[in-house]
């Protein structure tokens, strides 16, 4: 179920460089909201909502946007290829969301700040990395609960043993912000 007023505790204007480009793109906004807060996603979900929108909107202006297209491109195998951002088992969904994308519907979001002891909390979970993983182009940081990660970049100069700061943001992994002080 798509969700028509979306909570976000986070202000995109302020937020990464990606989330920013989702954001001013109309079309990329309206998928990730509708998608974002009902999938798991991965690091590439906003680039891939910037991608489906270019997709989406040739297809519109060709006059080819059904929900079966739209499921096509949303899922990776037409207009847009490459990873997709909902399952292929998935129809119905890009049915529920084609209304939006024609503009019969809307999603509107507000930015609401969670008070600093949550905000924190959800932030700084106070992670000691357990385990550091480097790969081509991140790093891969593990607290005590192996199934969950945090990606930083490269260049993070992080060790086992220090203790992070960082944002979640999939079922499984967060973003690294910084390196705390012991």
């Amino acid at each position: 179920m798509i969700r028509e007023n979306v909570t976000l505790t986070f202000d995109p204007e302020k937020s990464r460089k990606e989330i920013k480009e989702v954001f001013t793109n109309d079309l990329a906004r309206l998928i990730w909201l509708a998608v974002r807060y009902g999938h798991v996603v991965d690091e590439h979900f906003s680039k891939d909502c910037l991608r489906c929108a270019r997709a989406i909107e040739r297809s519109k202006k060709a006059g080819k946007l059904t929900a079966e297209m739209l499921f096509r491109i949303l899922s990776g195998f037409a207009g847009a290829p490459g990873q997709g951002i909902i399952g292929s088992s998935e129809k119905d969904f890009a049915a529920e969301l084609l209304p939006f994308i024609n503009g019969e519907k809307t999603i509107s979001y507000e930015v609401k700040a969670m008070p600093k002891t949550q905000e924190m909390r959800r932030a700084t979970t106070a992670m000691k990395v357990l385990k550091k993983t480097a790969e081509e182009n991140r790093i891969l940081l593990y607290g005590s609960d192996p199934g969950y990660h945090v990606i930083a970049g490269k260049d993070a100069q992080i060790d086992v043993g220090d203790t992070i700061q960082y944002e979640p943001y999939g079922a499984n992994f967060g973003w690294f912000i910084q390196k705390l002080q012991e």
